[in-house]
């Protein structure tokens, strides 16, 4: 069966979720003696940090002409060919004619239309609806994102619609804290601490965190990803907490496990998710969670006592109280969760739903 894989997340993104997600689809259909592949992608795609741990064969890459990534992402794919093939594009772009193809486009989030405004939102919205509108089968990354899909477009209700669920790297896992200093690593942070990781963005309620934290003397802030830190971010962070934050802009898979262990929580205040990996990350690593109650952050966190619903320092009191007066059984059942979220798993279904839609469309 033939496969050609659009690679533009690798050039538009560092690192990032999205990355996470099309790297390890990516490298277990490599590996799968099922297809036969082929990877459309500019040149700067080696410059991703999880794309570089890719061995794609570079007889199987479709070099594409380059020119802004930011504005490549604008241009159709184009594949001529009269062999059926299945087409997938890591992020919403359709092919200039998809006759012999059958097109899968995965939907991670609906943040621009919800959250965003302005050129971001039109632009990224019309470019996610023409792939949506151009393909056979739409993959939503939970049942929010699916609900999300057909509140907003309502007239793809009749298209194929499924939801599979994110995975977790295998590496994140409860370590013998006796084995480990996190000074080791980390001489910087002070303990206890908590950790607030990936984009600051307004709606992610950074601020809101740092303010929290401000009442709470005791406890040291560790950020991790989101980039570098803006003006605005380090005139909040020195003026609420002088001397008791730290950021790491990257960390590797096992020095964010290492993190995650010695965690007091994964604060995690976020209005919206299309999924939210680190939720299961933290889970997998013995790490409690306190997040909002909203969006896809209800499936992936089934015991709601750790979910605050309006957004106050009284109501994270209470999620931490509960914590501390709970901690083995929390850290049990997160566990326990985080098992049902394996990128094997995903692969599966990924690869199920190929076979049943080529065979659907050709045979």
């Amino acid at each position: 069966m033939k496969i050609l894989l659009d690679n533009i997340i690798f050039s538009l993104q560092k690192t990032g979720g999205i990355s996470v997600y099309w790297t390890e689809l990516t490298r277990r259909l490599l590996s799968d003696g099922e297809f036969d592949y082929q990877c459309y992608e500019m040149k700067n795609a080696t410059s991703n940090f999880f794309r570089a741990t890719l061995e794609i064969d570079p007889e199987k890459i479709i070099q594409e002409k380059e020119f802004f990534a930011h504005l490549n992402r604008l241009f159709y794919v184009i594949k001529f060919t009269k062999e059926p093939y299945i087409f997938h594009s890591s992020y919403y772009r359709p092919l200039l004619t998809n006759r012999n193809a059958c097109v899968v486009t995965t939907i991670h989030d609906f943040t621009p239309e919800i959250i965003e405004s302005g050129w971001k939102k039109r632009g990224i919205a019309a470019q996610k609806y023409n792939s949506i509108k151009n393909s056979d089968l739409i993959i939503c990354v939970s049942q929010n994102t699916k609900k999300d899909l057909l509140r907003l477009y309502p007239e793809f209700s009749k298209k194929r619609i499924e939801v599979i669920y994110n995975g977790v790297n295998e590496a994140y896992k409860p370590l013998n804290k006796n084995d480990f200093s996190i000074k080791d690593k980390f001489p910087e942070v002070n303990l206890p601490y908590c950790i607030f990781i990936g984009k600051r963005d307004g709606y992610k309620n950074f601020k809101f965190a740092v303010e929290y934290l401000a009442t709470r003397k005791h406890l040291f802030l560790v950020i991790v990803g989101g980039g570098e830190l803006s003006k605005s971010d380090l005139d909040l962070l020195n003026c609420k907490l002088p001397n008791r934050y730290t950021i790491r802009s990257f960390l590797s898979t096992e020095d964010l496990n290492l993190l995650y262990n010695f965690a007091e929580f994964l604060f995690y205040p976020s209005d919206y998710e299309g999924f939210g990996i680190p939720i299961i990350e933290a889970q997998k690593s013995g790490c409690p969670v306190i997040a909002q109650r909203t969006s896809s952050i209800e499936e992936l966190i089934p015991d709601k006592n750790l979910l605050f619903t309006t957004l106050n320092f009284d109501s994270i009191e209470m999620v931490r109280s509960y914590i501390e007066n709970n901690k083995e059984k929390i850290v049990y059942e997160g566990i326990e969760n985080a098992k049902h979220y394996t990128w094997d798993k995903t692969y599966e279904q990924h690869k199920d739903l190929y076979c049943t839609l080529y065979h659907k469309k050709f045979d």
